[in-house]
Parts: structure tokens; sequence; C-alpha cells
């Protein structure tokens, strides 16, 4: 069964176009087209998913942030005495948007990260400098310029020239086949100026709702408007119990998570008697072991 449906699939990312420098986006273009070279202009889409996990020291948890205070898109954090960085990807989340979150957070991962950061909660919507560069980081790497030029000239070819219409087609055909929201495909049409759409941009601005209503039961959007994720790699069970065996997490912490799992109590009640072990270990010497283990 499908999850349930966003109402908007295409939230507001904020790209403040005014605040990065040309240099600064130009970086930022740079970066895009080196890390994603293997594919030229191949989509990347679900793929990321084995993509990012195949990435030395760098793991992926799909992660319910209902309780959260704050609207959290994703989260990246890295102790500073371990050698993993982890990536919490918002389960909540459509999928199109799970897409989108990981490519974002591995701008973090690149830039950030060696830097000295040890956490950033991410929320699309802010203005902060850092999230405004990894949103376009994000749009360049799931969408490069060429993809978009090439299918652009096919439009022509069939058309002449680019109305409402075939407008709306092409973010149709760009978003379904990039994995990328709508919203973020229309942003990254309109920035690389490619052509002047300012018919077609108030167009699609007063029926982007109607749109998504549209296409909420219409493949391949149906499954990229579900929260439901097949393509990350289902090790969040064994990166649980290693924070919790670390210490990185509370024993109330990894409870409350091992249920959202679904985990079974005997499994749940063995890693805590492992941990507690590991206090053993630590605190008492091997004699006052045995002695405990003696029957009176």
């Amino acid at each position: 069964m499908r999850s349930k449906f966003l109402i908007n699939m295409t939230p507001n990312f904020e790209f403040e176009k005014l605040r990065l420098s040309e240099q600064e986006k130009a970086t930022i273009k740079k970066l895009a087209k080196e890390e994603r070279a293997s594919y030229g202009i191949a989509p990347i889409g679900r793929d990321i998913f084995s993509l990012m996990n195949s990435k030395e020291n760098l793991k992926i948890i799909h992660y319910d942030f209902k309780n959260t205070s704050k609207n959290i898109d994703a989260m990246i954090y890295k102790y500073p005495d371990s050698v993993y960085t982890w990536i919490l990807i918002n389960k909540n989340k459509p999928l199109i948007h799970q897409i989108f979150s990981l490519a974002h957070e591995y701008f973090h991962f690149k830039k950030d990260i060696p830097n000295g950061i040890d956490g950033i909660p991410c929320d699309f919507h802010s203005t902060n400098l850092r999230e405004i560069k990894a949103n376009r980081f994000a749009a360049e790497f799931l969408l490069p310029t060429e993809a978009i030029s090439n299918a652009i000239e096919n439009i022509k070819i069939k058309n002449d020239k680019i109305n409402e219409l075939n407008y709306l087609y092409l973010i149709l055909e760009l978003s379904s086949r990039y994995c990328i929201p709508l919203d973020v495909c229309h942003f990254r049409i309109q920035d690389e100026k490619l052509y002047d759409t300012k018919i077609e941009t108030n167009f699609f601005d007063n029926q982007i709702q109607n749109i998504t209503n549209f296409l909420k039961e219409k493949d391949p959007f149906s499954e990229l408007l579900s929260c439901d994720n097949n393509y990350i790699v289902n090790d969040n069970i064994k990166l649980l119990q290693t924070l919790f065996l670390e210490g990185k997490i509370t024993e109330s912490d990894f409870i409350e998570m091992a249920n959202d799992l679904d985990l079974n109590e005997p499994f749940i009640n063995s890693v805590i008697e492992q941990k507690n072990s590991q206090y053993i270990d630590e605190d008492t010497d091997e004699d006052e072991i045995f002695t405990n283990l003696r029957r009176p």
C-alpha cells in the first residue's frame, strides 16, 4: 500500500539568487558537474541512494522527524571522534523530496563537515546562506544545464517556439526523468536563462496546485509523491545498534527508534544487555565478574 501523499509535492526551496555572487554560483556549478561526471547528462534520480552509500565514511539513515519541533527536511552530523558522517533523511517527505535532500546534504558533506562543522539540521525554506548554497548545488547536481538545453531544443524542433503548454510539458518531462521537484525544475530552467519564459512562468506559478493535484495518481509521479522509499539500503538496524552501543544515543532513544523500526522485544533487550555488559567490562575486574556469576 502506498503511503499517504503530501498535499503539495513541491515545497518552496529557497534559492535567493541575489545573495550569491556570480563567482559563488560558478563554483557551485563546477562542483556539481565534477561530482556527477560519471553520469554525464544522464539522470541520477533514484540512483542517488546507492551512489551515496558507496561513498567512504558516509552513512545514510531513513529517519522519522515527526516528533521534532522544527521543520527539518534532513540532517547531517559527524561526531568529533568518529570517522563516519551520518545523513538523516526525513522519511515523512515524498520520495522526490528525499532525493533532493540527499543531494543537498552531500554538499554539506563536501564543503561544511571538512571545515569543522559537526552537525547541520536542514530546512530548505531557510534563508541561511549555507542552505541556499546547498539547495543550488542539489538542483545543479540533479539536473545539469545540458539536459535542460537538449530538452528545450527538442521542443523547438517540434513546435518552433515555447508556449505555455509545452513549457508545462518541459517541466513535467524533466521533473519525472530527473526526479527533481517541479518548482526546483522550474527554478533551474529560469536560472539558466536559455530563453524568455515570462508568460510561461506566470502560467506555471498560477496553476502549480492544480498541476500537483492532477499528478498525484499519475505514473511516475505516483511513486515520486509517495513517502515510500525502497532505494535506501536497509542497514538502519545495524546503524541504530552501533549508535547505542557507542553511547551516541540514550537507552530511551534507542527503544523509541527500535519500536519505530518494528523490532521485536527480544532483540531490543539483547542489545540493551550487550550495552550493560560493556559497563561490566569497563568497571569490574575479571575476578569480581566470576564472583558475581557464582551461585550462593
